[in-house]
């Protein structure tokens, strides 16, 4: 019966992929994927390459791009796929016990490995995104985190240099602008882009500390002295950097205007060289920088995280195997094909070395290693209503519908509301990670 529902739903999805081919074992599991920017081309060859080391096994793999609306039913009727790599309502599953927590895996040796933790594989902070009180319910496959892209040719040929001071950042927007060029573009249509260097801004401000007052709907923590920084400096630059008309423009049109030279700079997540790779000059040089400190008491922590993140089911009938195949997967050596595959950062410490990347990457790998953690916000998924109300907020504030006060009493009075909500989930509080500890401590 198993086999017949598997059939029958990649043979009712037209956008569905399955990637079998040759002879198969005899024993079966499944794995269904998002198939997005980066397609399925690395999980056909770990497929591929897992099955050749278990001729036992048929894997039954496929990917759609609406794989969220394909495996919801399947989970409702307790026959869900062994992995499942799909935009869920994490949490519910979580307090639902639905989802398996990997924690028995993850304390032991990686795979292929003989000693240590599978855990300690990771870059610090990767695996908060689905972790759950002392629990971990995802493995991520990606690393994406948040820079400013800049034309490395422009910044040459105007005797640019990236900044290292929030001073020496505002001396460079001004020379930008001396020079008849746009500093930064901006996706303007999309204000959850702004939402990211907010919260870039807000860690600088105030620490790991501020952005978990938000994670946590602590009182104050909407509108705290960093938060109200934070406010003020994102709508400074919107204001006086950002390209005008950007507002009226998507993510392709603004990152079009960078690379075509029309600007200096562009902030996004680092999946920005796979998003314009057909439109990228021959020649340009696109590399990247963080946002300078605000503060040398506070550690630098990067904003970025775990993406592509696979889940098992407690209802799942082969979730050993599927735990299996995760262990495989994000093996050092197999992370390498990853990022050579996808031009893009995987989160097992170290994968990079010794691989040639580019020149954005290898930027951003700088940064990897400088920073105390990684961070990202867990507003998205905690409170989905909230971050919407925040991102609007955002929306307003810069494009100077809101000032950076009324911006922060906003957003405390509707995180207040939400406070008292009694329908509201409830987590428990964020903890600081132990390497961001020692970082402060070092720092003051």
């Amino acid at each position: 019966m198993k086999r017949i529902l598997v059939l029958l739903l990649c043979f009712n999805a037209a956008a569905c992929t399955q990637v079998n081919t040759g002879e198969k074992g005899a024993r079966r599991f499944e794995v269904a994927l998002f198939e997005g920017a980066f397609g399925l081309f690395y999980y056909r060859q770990m497929e591929k390459q897992y099955e050749a080391l278990n001729p036992e096994l048929n894997i039954r793999m496929w990917g759609s791009p609406r794989v969220s609306d394909k495996v919801r039913p399947r989970i409702l009727r307790r026959d869900p796929p062994d992995v499942v790599m799909a935009d869920l309502p994490v949490w519910l599953l979580i307090k639902g016990k639905r989802l398996q927590p990997l924690d028995k895996w993850l304390d032991q040796p990686a795979y292929g490995q003989r000693q240590g933790r599978w855990r300690d594989t990771f870059l610090p902070g990767v695996l908060d995104a689905f972790t759950y009180g002392d629990q971990v319910y995802g493995i991520p496959l990606y690393f994406g985190g948040y820079v400013v892209f800049y034309n490395r040719g422009m910044f040459r040929e105007h005797g640019w240099e990236v900044p290292q001071t929030w001073a020496e950042l505002e001396n460079l927007f001004k020379s930008i602008k001396a020079a008849g060029i746009a500093p930064l573009a901006f996706q303007g249509k999309y204000p959850s882009y702004a939402q990211r260097i907010y919260f870039s801004l807000l860690q600088r401000a105030g620490g790991l500390e501020a952005i978990q007052a938000l994670d946590d709907l602590a009182p104050g923590g909407f509108n705290s002295p960093a938060a109200l920084e934070a406010a003020r400096l994102l709508q400074h630059i919107a204001l006086n950097y950002f390209q005008p008309g950007c507002m009226a423009m998507n993510h392709i049109e603004s990152q079009s205007q960078f690379i075509f030279g029309k600007t200096a700079m562009v902030a996004c997540g680092l999946w920005l060289r796979k998003e314009m790779e057909d439109k990228l000059p021959e020649g340009f040089e696109l590399s990247c920088f963080d946002w300078p400190p605000l503060r040398p008491d506070i550690p630098y922590c990067w904003q970025g995280g775990g993406g592509s993140f696979l889940m098992s089911f407690v209802d799942a009938p082969d979730r050993e195997e599927g735990v299996e195949f995760m262990r495989y997967m994000s093996a050092r050596e197999n992370m390498q094909q990853w990022i050579s595959m996808n031009a893009a950062l995987s989160p097992i410490k170290d994968a990079a070395k010794g691989l040639s990347v580019p020149l954005d990457l290898e930027a951003a790998l700088s940064y990897m290693d400088r920073a105390a953690i990684m961070f990202t916000s867990r507003l998205s998924t905690r409170y989905p209503s909230l971050q919407q109300d925040h991102i609007e907020a955002i929306r307003k504030l810069i494009t100077d519908k809101f000032t950076p006060q009324a911006f922060c009493d906003h957003m405390e009075e509707r995180a207040a509301a939400m406070r008292r909500d009694p329908q509201r989930d409830a987590f428990p509080p964020s903890r600081l990670p132990e390497a961001y500890i020692q970082a402060r401590e070092a720092a003051l």
